[in-house]
Parts: C-alpha cells; structure tokens; sequence
C-alpha cells in the first residue's frame, strides 16, 4: 500500500504541473486505461473447468484457481455436492462463489456488502455463464435485520469493507471517506422468505464482523454439512472461547489443514 500511495501522489504532482484543461484530459485518459485494466478477465484453471475472473490481475499464464487459497478450494471440492446449496458470506469478486456452482452446487447466495465490489461480484458471475444458479446480493450477513454501515476507505473494487464498529485494524486501507448505508440481514430471516435458500455449506470471510455473523447462523448449524470460516489472529482467541463449542454441539468437526494451507481458515464437516 505504501508503494500505491506513493505513485498516486507522483501522478496527483505531475498532473499539477500541467495546465489545468489538459491535465484534465490526461486524467481522464489514465481512468480510462485503469478501468479497462480492471476489467481484463484472466482465465484461471480449476477442476471444474476454466474459471474466468476480472478485478485479480496474476502474473504467469493460466494459474490455478488454488493459487489464491488451496484449502478453501479443498473445502469446497470436499464438501460442495451436486443439489447443495452453498453459502459465501463475504464473497468479495466471486472466485469461491463461482467455483462451487462450477462443481455442481444446485444455488450459491453471494452476500457482498461493498458495492463496487458487488458489481464485480456479478460482471464475474456472468462471464462465467453461472449467472442461472448464482444469486449476487449486495447486503451483509448479521445477527439482526437492520441498515448498516460500511466505512469507505476506497472506491476500489475488492477493497475489505466491514461493517463499522468491526472492522480490523490490520485490514484498513486508508483513512475513512466515506458511509455506505448496506442491508444487514439476519440468516434466519432470509431462509423464512425465500424458498429453497437454507444453505447445506456456508464459507465466511469477513475481516471482522465474524461475530454478527456466527450469531445469526447459530440456529442453522444443526443443518449444515460443512462450514469454512476465516479467522485473523485478532479474533483466534474469542473464536475458541465463544463459537467453537457451539459448532462442535451442532455435530461439526475440524479437518485437517492441507499442508500448503494459509493457516487463517478453520473448516468443520458434519461429523459421519
């Protein structure tokens, strides 16, 4: 970030030298470029097939899509069955979203809560053709149903954005810019009103707010088949104290980390 801050001031200076209509049209130039940068789609491999993703630029030719986070990919080739329905609660551009519906998931609820990364979330989704069984919504997953509030440091799509008052100090970008009003809404409630939506596996990545997010679900884990959750070292601590009995009463179990694993991802199956 450092170094993305330190270009962005050179630009901002060197613009400042020219004269104010040109410099204009040079700005508006470079926008222009970075956005077709930012849409460039990138085929990365799977095995469900290539995987197209726009918004994650890699160097090198065709990586795997296990490249990003082997074990989450793992789970989701464990875990994710043709007719199941998954759950990814803070999908950010989509790859794990797109993923399980290309291995056979029935539907995939896509909750995104940052805007601009929503819209990426959905341009992903239908590059991929897997816009029949994936549903992209712009709302957070939380304890109760209400409006909340994203502290926007960057308009940047795939940016972290959590809900205010739980966001991680490690994961800001910048200063605060900004409010983006979001709906919050409960699991329990979103399954009364839409049929067939009670998830079989749920992935949780949410840089913070992992707490909203455990206790809405907390009436659903007894249904669950496999639950993957994120946890920053912020949170390893209470995550143990508060939640980890309760997934283990719901008849969950750990797996074991694959030996490449990030070591941030806990994931838990239904125990046979």
């Amino acid at each position: 970030m450092g170094a993305t801050r330190l270009f962005s001031a050179g630009l901002h200076g060197a613009l400042k030298l020219l004269p104010s209509g040109y410099a204009a049209k040079v700005a508006r130039k470079i926008k222009s470029e970075l956005a077709g940068y930012g849409e460039h789609a990138q085929a990365f491999t799977s095995s469900a097939g290539p995987i197209l993703l726009s918004g994650l630029e890699w160097r090198g030719t065709a990586p795997d899509i296990a490249i990003l986070e082997p074990e989450t990919i793992a789970f989701i080739e464990q875990t994710v069955k043709p007719g199941d329905v998954y759950w990814d609660i803070g999908a950010n551009i989509g790859v794990y979203a797109i993923f399980a519906a290309k291995r056979g998931a029935r539907r995939v609820f896509a909750f995104e809560p940052f805007l601009a990364t929503c819209l990426q979330l959905q341009r992903n989704i239908v590059a991929n053709k897997v816009d029949d069984r994936v549903v992209a919504f712009n709302m957070a997953i939380s304890s109760a149903t209400s409006v909340g509030e994203l502290a926007l440091s960057s308009f940047e799509p795939g940016v972290t954005s959590t809900l205010t008052g739980y966001e991680l100090k490690s994961l800001r970008h910048g200063p605060r810019i900004g409010t983006q009003h979001v709906l919050a809404i409960n699991p329990v409630d979103l399954v009364a009103h839409i049929k067939d939506a009670a998830p079989d596996v749920v992935k949780i990545d949410v840089d913070g707010a992992e707490t909203l997010v455990l206790d809405g679900l907390r009436p659903l884990l007894p249904r669950l088949k496999a639950l993957s959750i994120e946890i920053e070292p912020e949170f390893e601590q209470r995550f143990e104290a508060e939640y980890g009995g309760a997934i283990r009463d719901a008849g969950l179990v750990s797996l074991p980390q694959p030996a490449n694993a990030t070591g941030r991802n806990r994931q838990f199956v239904r125990r046979s």
